[in-house]
């Protein structure tokens, strides 16, 4: 049985990317013939704010899995692992025709990803 219940929070995290992946690679705002774009101009629309929460739910489970270590190194290493995540995910949309790329949403990503595994570390700590 406790094997079992190690094994759920990591079929739960493969279930969180693919939704991530789908959702981030779904072309829901692609244009037919559309042209992929790298987006410098910074925008601070719904878009871009969504980015925040993206990756907190997978980063919520990594911080979870990582804790019970003394020393704040998981953390760290959990924070680059998704924020790595983040940038495959934006760097993935560049074969998606009429997508775009944009560092602030790598920016957003892993402030969210930061802010999850913060809180996921205090709450842990209770």
């Amino acid at each position: 049985m406790q094997r079992q219940m190690q094994k759920a929070p990591i079929g739960f995290l493969g279930w969180l990317i693919a939704v991530t992946v789908w959702v981030t690679w779904a072309p829901f705002e692609a244009q037919v013939g559309g042209t992929t774009e790298f987006q410098f101009k910074p925008s601070f629309d719904l878009e871009t704010a969504s980015h925040l929460f993206l990756l907190m739910p997978i980063a919520a489970v990594l911080a979870a899995l990582a804790h019970g270590k003394a020393s704040y190194k998981p953390f760290v290493r959990t924070w680059a692992w998704v924020a790595l995540l983040g940038l495959l995910l934006e760097l993935g949309q560049w074969w998606i025709e009429g997508r775009g790329l944009s560092p602030y949403d790598m920016l957003a990503n892993g402030l969210g990803a930061a802010v999850a595994i913060w809180g996921t570390a205090q709450l842990l700590r209770r």
